[in-house]
């Protein structure tokens, strides 16, 4: 997938499982299926729930989404 495709929203964490994936209630109600991305996972920031994350998701798959960053 390249990057111009993707979907970029930001969204909340509502709840974190133990195996490091997470579910994200974005904007409009949707809750989708998160994973943390490489780049993230080297920083190690430690997402709770309640913290805003940038997710990045495939225009053919909206149930899952990548988490590029967390909103400060």
């Amino acid at each position: 997938m390249e990057t111009e495709d993707a979907i970029q929203l930001i969204g909340t964490v509502s709840q974190v499982s133990p195996d490091g994936t997470f579910l994200v209630r974005l904007p409009n109600g949707h809750v989708v299926f998160g994973h943390i991305s490489a780049k993230m996972r080297d920083d190690l920031t430690g997402l709770g729930v309640g913290d805003q994350v940038q997710v990045e998701m495939s225009p053919y798959d909206l149930g899952k989404a990548r988490i590029t960053s967390q909103v400060k």
